[in-house]
């Protein structure tokens, strides 16, 4: 008799599957095994990382799609496997399918998510759900997509000092700026922070502008002030979703006064002074705001000049309490606020936007104290030869740019004209100021490139009735010239009794504090009345001369040893004619140089050897009727050496071959 086999297990339900493990079966000729098991079946899912979708602003057209894997981590096939959408606004996405038919154990689906086009402004939010035939637990994930309200196309209204003259100016506004961040630096929020803080200037125009952004509630202080610790101040609010930003624009040096910058730009106290003023203002503004929590408020905070030295302080003070995220400050051409880096606050949602042509940026001097900066990050940017910049300032005022230009470098034009071209910021590569460093009794006077005088220290006292753009201090019987890194300068050194001179040139890089010092004379003996001369351009090849009646004498070494210099003849006369410049040799010279000049405009420069002494004008260089000058200059031996004018003489070409002098 055959017997049937017994099975422990029940297998027929299809909810277990036979695997290889010893089963014990019962048969004819006793009981046996067999490698069967029993597995029960699994049906689940998994999903790769979601990535959010990017925000976008109103009029959009289409937004990109992202997808997701679905992962099969079971050891069952899923069939019937759908995806769906649900939610509040389910409708507002797009799912590239939704069936997904059947995933092989350890198989995969993509699926891909896509907001629909064209959606107005809000945040939309939905479920997409996977599920599919025996699985318990579904897969569940969410959707964001943000629409920002579309940026909005503003007429204001902005002054331009260097060409004493209004111009309307159309910017963009718009209030998603408040959305992200206040550490990423936002070009759009930077250029309408800049126009509020030109018309913080007049109270009438801070007033309008605020409410042209949209704020309200405006409220101004101390604007019938004008003193070292007092600054005029507006504040006003704007609802913006679930947040109140305050707007904080404080007023820089009244247009009338910016030729007295210097005296308060010495006075951190002063700006810390006005930073208090602001803080218990503000704090009485705040309280009047119903419902406003350190969770629902954030500020922008904005100033020029002296009113972007309070303001950076006053926006690392409130970044504390509020944090940067909240805390939106922008200042331009901010004179050094901190004198220490420990104190400094290092977040970067507190924008220093400085002109390199600026000097006022660069105040108080670093000399004064060596580690004096700002708060936030520094940015400098190069205006002057910048074509487009010079174009977009040309543009806004109808002048050329230039560092001479009665207050261009100061202006805010000058800033706007930056920040039209640059939609990031760049620090600039040439942030290294000069610092000149006279330890002995001297009278110091300084020229610039054009033979202006600067600056000039006479009996150990600065002499305020000189203007220029470098920035001097004593202390004891040291001496300090901080000069800006694009100029060549010339020092007249005379000394005021016997003693010996230390004389040093130092490098500052204006975004780290960081002075290094380049070139070191020590022991260069003094007398009365004895006079020294050198031109700063490059600070490692800095020379120093000891001079008589304007003339070099000798060179001065490291050490303070003075070399002698050889000197020229005196000078030779100069004879023209149409076709040709002579002259008698000039003993010692080392060569020759030839300008020949048209008004103020330079027609040609001639090097000629040392050995020559004469020059053949081209044909086609002088034109008949036209009055030319010419200056002759003999060059002495060495580099540094004397050089002479010989003779500068000014005549009309009459005929081809005939001068006749002036």
């Amino acid at each position: 008799m055959t017997k049937r086999p017994l099975y422990y297990g029940q297998l027929g339900d299809n909810s277990f599957e036979a695997r290889s493990k010893p089963v014990q079966v019962l048969g004819e000729n006793g009981i046996g095994y067999l490698n069967l098991g029993i597995v029960q079946k699994t049906y689940t899912l998994s999903r790769t990382s979601f990535l959010s979708f990017q925000p976008q602003s109103e009029g959009y057209k289409q937004s990109s799609a992202n997808g997701v894997t679905i992962w099969n981590t079971g050891n069952t096939a899923n069939i019937n496997v759908t995806a769906t959408l649900s939610g509040k606004n389910a409708t507002a996405f797009v799912l590239n399918k939704t069936n997904l038919g059947i995933i092989s154990p350890q198989g995969k689906s993509n699926l891909t998510v896509r907001p629909k086009a064209g959606l107005s402004a809000g945040t939309y939010t939905a479920m997409v759900t996977v599920k599919g035939t025996g699985i318990n637990n579904n897969l569940s994930f969410n959707v964001n997509f943000i629409v920002n309200p579309k940026s909005q196309s503003i007429n204001v209204d902005f002054y331009m000092r260097t060409a004493n003259k209004n111009t309307k100016l159309n910017i963009e506004w718009d209030d998603s700026f408040f959305k992200k961040s206040a550490k990423t630096y936002n070009n759009d929020l930077a250029i309408a922070s800049l126009i509020l803080s030109e018309s913080a200037y007049r109270l009438d125009s801070v007033k309008k502008t605020l409410t042209t952004f949209g704020f309200n509630d405006f409220k101004s202080h101390n604007y019938g002030l004008w003193n070292a610790t007092n600054v005029g101040h507006s504040f006003s609010k704007k609802k913006i979703g679930n947040d109140t930003v305050i707007a904080i624009v404080i007023r820089g040096t009244p247009y009338t006064q910016w030729h007295k910058n210097s005296e308060w730009i010495g006075n951190a106290s002063g700006f810390d002074i006005s930073k208090s003023y602001v803080i218990k203002n503000l704090n009485s503004y705040i309280q009047k705001i119903n419902g406003l929590t350190i969770n629902n408020v954030k500020f922008l905070i904005t100033g020029h000049s002296r009113g972007a030295a309070v303001s950076n302080l006053l926006g690392a003070e409130l970044s504390k309490k509020f944090g940067a995220n909240n805390v939106y400050t922008y200042c331009f051409a901010s004179p050094n606020v901190t004198s220490n880096n420990k104190r400094r606050y290092n977040e970067s949602n507190i924008y220093n936007l400085v002109n390199n042509d600026d000097t006022v940026p660069k105040q108080p001097p670093f000399f004064v104290s060596l580690d004096s900066t700002k708060n936030g990050r520094i940015d400098i940017f190069e205006p002057y030869p910048t074509t487009d910049g010079d174009k977009h300032f040309t543009k806004l005022t109808g002048l050329k740019y230039s560092k001479n230009l009665k207050d261009a470098p100061h202006s805010l034009e000058t800033y706007l004209a930056y920040l039209l071209i640059s939609k990031k910021l760049t620090i600039s590569n040439k942030t290294n100021d000069k610092i000149i460093t006279i330890k002995c009794p001297v009278n110091i006077e300084i020229y610039n490139n054009e033979g202006k005088l600067v600056g000039r220290i006479k009996k150990n006292k600065v002499d305020k009735k000189v203007k220029g753009d470098v920035s001097l201090y004593i202390k004891g019987d040291t001496k300090y010239a901080y000069l800006p890194n694009n100029e060549i300068y010339k020092f007249k050194l005379t000394g005021t009794k016997k003693g010996k001179m230390n004389y040093i040139v130092s490098t500052v890089n204006i975004v780290t504090s960081k002075v290094t010092k380049q070139k070191e004379f020590k022991n260069v003996t003094l007398t009365k009345g004895k006079t020294f001369t050198t031109e700063i351009e490059k600070p490692k090849n800095s020379k120093l001369f000891v001079t008589k009646k304007g003339r070099i004498t000798a060179e001065v070494s490291k050490k303070g040893k003075e070399t002698p210099k050889t000197q020229l003849s005196k000078s030779s006369k100069l004879k023209l004619t149409s076709k040709k410049a002579t002259w008698k040799k000039v003993n010692n010279n080392s060569g020759y140089f030839l300008k020949i000049m048209q008004g103020k405009k330079v027609i040609k420069i001639k090097q000629i050897k040392k050995g020559q002494t004469s020059y053949k004008i081209p044909k086609k260089l002088l034109k008949k009727g036209k009055s030319y000058s010419f200056t002759l200059v003999a060059k002495g031996k060495g580099k540094y050496a004397n050089s002479k004018t010989i003779k500068s003489r000014k005549v009309i070409i009459s005929k081809r071959n005939k001068t006749s002098a002036i």
